[in-house]
């Protein structure tokens, strides 16, 4: 069984809850039960209980995570209410659902098609007796939607041709995650829950860059999942969930951007891979997905980490200090390493080598570096005399 909490999450590093009122103003006058407002900011301080979706037994095997695991029943809601969206009715009854299983659906779809930038931060539904009735809200009218779908479409036909056609499903999570990096500002905006702001408009916040991120690797056909949490001592957050080659990775775009509104890095140091392909244990080590949010699969493999595949994941000082070494007699401005340990990170860091072997190397020049505690990566380069 999948346990759902019925929300569609606006994240600035991002906040959307549920709200239940006995009526709300510019409704029908209908027999209803109750009336529920739903996705609506900021987050309510009550959780809501969770309801309970039917889940198949097949093998997630469809780009779209949620949908893949509904019970055919299930499904069959799933498709009513994304017709809804795409046709953007405003009003849609739904025969023998509960509000409760509506809103738990309704997170499923928006959680498998960021495609739906029209959809606005609110819904209403109204309980009746054997059905219940949704009434979704936009941010645009039918018309603004086929306005803007062009440029959608152009932007990622853009993004596609930047891209190119990578040699396999990790090259593509990459190429993507470093697309995103390079062409997204984290600036928040009217649009920066959907992916105007990171596909068109190029300035988001991480739901932007997580569905854009999403939309491209639909693109490529490589299942994505949507999802929420909190990062400590930081606040909401959205990341990804992404699907290799029958194995699932945390990938968090976002964190990978190092360059800000304040702080632009050069080129080479852009973009931060310690948050491509991560396994659990270490992506959640500072941070908590949502309480009975949407279940995501287990991330368990190690083989994708970024620092570990190019031999850049350092467990000795003296292993670190060699391969820095190295890199600078050959000539290399550039070295970046992770550390196994916050222990060893700090001592590289207290020691710093990098300035010393670059003189002895006969490199001069202005030498900078740049630190990532969280992720315990040392990142130094050189801007050449």
């Amino acid at each position: 069984m999948l346990s759902l909490l019925f929300l569609y999450m606006s994240y600035t590093c991002l906040t959307f809850g549920t709200e239940t009122s006995g009526s709300v103003t510019g409704f029908p006058d209908l027999p209803f039960d109750t009336v529920t407002s739903g996705l609506t900011d900021p987050i309510s301080t009550t959780d809501p209980t969770p309801a309970t979706i039917d889940t198949a037994v097949a093998p997630a095997d469809d780009l779209h995570y949620f949908y893949s695991q509904l019970s055919a029943e299930d499904k069959e809601v799933y498709d009513q209410l994304l017709t809804c969206l795409q046709d953007h009715t405003e009003e849609l009854t739904l025969t023998g659902t509960s509000s409760e299983k509506m809103e738990a659906l309704l997170t499923c779809v928006l959680s498998d098609h960021p495609e739906l930038f029209w959809m606005g931060s609110s819904y209403h539904s109204a309980s009746l007796v054997g059905s219940t009735v949704f009434y979704p809200t936009y941010n645009r009218t039918a018309a603004q939607v086929s306005a803007e779908q062009p440029l959608v479409d152009s932007a990622l036909q853009t993004a596609q041709d930047t891209i190119g056609q990578p040699a396999s499903e990790y090259e593509t999570v990459k190429a993507v995650y470093e697309y995103i990096v390079r062409t997204v500002d984290y600036v928040s905006g009217d649009d920066d829950q959907n992916i105007i702001s990171s596909l068109v408009d190029h300035a988001s916040v991480c739901a932007g860059y997580s569905r854009g991120m999403q939309l491209l690797l639909q693109q490529y056909g490589i299942q994505s999942i949507y999802t929420t949490g909190t990062v400590i001592d930081s606040g909401p957050h959205a990341w990804l969930v992404v699907r290799i080659d029958g194995n699932y990775y945390n990938v968090d775009v976002t964190f990978a951007d190092r360059n800000s509104e304040n702080d632009v890095v050069p080129d080479m140091i852009d973009c931060n891979y310690a948050y491509l392909c991560v396994p659990d244990d270490l992506f959640y080590q500072d941070r908590l997905q949502d309480p009975s949010y949407l279940s995501v699969p287990s991330c368990t493999q190690e083989d994708l980490e970024y620092y570990r595949m190019n031999d850049h994941y350092f467990t000795s000082y003296d292993e670190a200090a060699a391969s820095m070494e190295q890199n600078l007699r050959s000539g290399e401005l550039f070295w970046e390493g992770q550390f196994d340990t916050p222990e060893l990170y700090q001592q590289f860091i207290d020691s710093n080598p990098y300035s010393t072997l670059a003189i002895e190397s006969g490199i001069s020049g202005t030498f900078r570096t740049v630190m990532d505690d969280d992720a315990r990566i040392v990142t130094c380069y050189y801007t050449a005399a």
